[in-house]
């Protein structure tokens, strides 16, 4: 069973399935990351609808974006999320959901923002089924500086100094040349000539 749950004012909804009717009639207990996304405190009042199954298609492929880099620490990241996902029926774009996590350092749980889901970009069913996932870049994760000037720099400078070393007399052996330590060579290929 699906359903469809809506804020009040219907301005956010998510869907769901059902863990185990024992509440009482008119009243459903929620997780806090239904809540989350609702926008809705506990006590306020939400309203639901009986989703038909089979027009929910079933799973192909989620873009999700962890909610911390300390999901980066995660020794089993696949098997993390195989365990985790388990827990939930449906998944659609805007959902954030949250799994408990074993085998890392941080927090005990950690979220996940499904930015994408096909098919169709809407809800999809993940119960079952091979899930091809996507990563985002975890939220507050930075790119590292991919610029290759300071080593060019250091690079080009290695080279000028390896023109200052001279060698005396001609060999087909190979002749060690000792060169200045924090002298990078990237990239680079110097040959040094020998005159008789």
């Amino acid at each position: 069973m699906i359903f469809k749950i809506s804020s009040q004012d219907s301005s956010k909804f998510t869907y769901c399935g059902v863990l185990e009717f024992t509440a009482p009639e008119g009243i459903v207990y929620l997780p806090n990351w239904i809540l989350s996304i609702l926008g809705v405190s506990s006590g306020d009042l939400c309203k639901i609808e009986r989703v038909d199954t089979d027009a929910v298609p079933t799973g192909k492929f989620i873009k999700i974006q962890p909610q911390s880099v300390e999901f980066l620490g995660l020794t089993d990241p696949k098997g993390v999320l195989e365990n985790g996902l388990r827990n939930y029926n449906t998944l659609s774009p805007g959902d954030i959901f949250t799994i408990a996590s074993d085998g890392f350092s941080g927090e005990e749980c950690l979220s996940f923002e499904v930015l994408e889901a096909l098919p169709g970009n809407s809800v999809i069913k993940i119960n079952d089924t091979d899930l091809e996932v996507d990563f985002a870049p975890p939220v507050g994760w930075e790119e590292p500086s991919t610029s290759t000037q300071p080593y060019l720099a250091r690079s080009i400078l290695g080279v000028k100094k390896l023109a200052d070393f001279k060698v005396q007399g001609c060999t087909t052996e190979p002749y060690p040349v000792i060169l200045p330590k924090n002298i990078l060579f990237l990239g680079c290929r110097a040959q040094v000539a020998t005159s008789q």
